[in-house]
């Protein structure tokens, strides 16, 4: 359970990091007034930049999967490799092959 809550921390402090960086987030203070001891500290929010952000990530999102789409017709057009062994390979025909290899394996050692 701790670790559980250790992730979800690191994770939110991620996040608050990321935000900061893209500009969602700014910290700001006013000049203090003559001779006051206070401090003010003010955090904002940018919620532009936020929709900004989540709609280039929903375009760039709808751009990868239409593309995909394309690619995996592209393969079906084209014609199959000779060399491209098919799966409906027996079991049989696999061990023959390393019965085989075992044989001539064997005869191919020196005395």
């Amino acid at each position: 359970m701790k670790r559980f809550i250790a992730i979800v921390i690191v994770l939110a402090i991620c996040a608050v990091g990321f935000g900061f960086y893209r500009g969602w987030f700014v910290l700001s203070s006013p000049s203090p007034s003559d001779g006051s001891n206070q401090v003010n500290i003010n955090l904002a929010t940018d919620k532009d930049r936020m929709s900004a952000d989540v709609e280039t990530v929903r375009d760039k999102a709808a751009e990868l999967t239409g593309s995909g789409e394309e690619r995996i017709a592209e393969p079906a057009d084209q014609p199959a490799d000779e060399e491209v062994q098919s799966p409906d390979r027996s079991l049989k025909e696999e061990e023959s092959d390393v019965e085989e290899i075992a044989i001539t394996n064997d005869t191919n050692q020196p005395e």
